[in-house]
């Protein structure tokens, strides 16, 4: 098989590169706490999401009923799951979880702030391209 052959692509992997992170942070305390980060990050930024979307719809029985009337066609018996690709492809559904996304959390770790074209001024500093 193919997947024996190769190593899989891990997030760790990936921060290993040669030119992802400075070898000062790619120590085994400091890969722990990244991963650790980015797990709490994925975690709530899905959780408060859902707490977002959930609430909408509750709250709005027009957006609730259409999404249920897109939803109606498909087979959700528990002999036939709904793929991913089948889920993509509601306009309605997408819309709905883009939205509640977009309204949910910001990003909760630190930023890098780029401006590869030009320089950044900040009060009295000025950072360069």
């Amino acid at each position: 098989m193919d997947h024996e052959k190769k190593p899989y692509k891990t997030i760790f992997r990936e921060l290993m590169g040669p030119n992802i992170l400075p070898l000062n942070r790619k120590a085994k305390v400091s890969l722990r706490g990244q991963l650790e980060e980015l797990v709490g990050v994925g975690i709530e930024l899905v959780a408060h999401a859902l707490r977002i979307i959930t609430y909408h719809l509750y709250t709005n029985p027009k957006m609730l009923q259409k999404l249920r009337e897109e939803l109606a066609p498909l087979d959700t018996s528990k002999s036939q799951r709904v793929n991913l690709e089948t889920l993509q492809k509601l306009p309605y559904l997408s819309a709905i979880i883009q939205e509640g996304i977009r309204l949910s959390y910001g990003v909760a770790t630190r930023m890098g702030r780029i401006a590869p074209d030009r320089v950044i001024v900040y009060g009295q500093w000025k950072i360069p391209p």
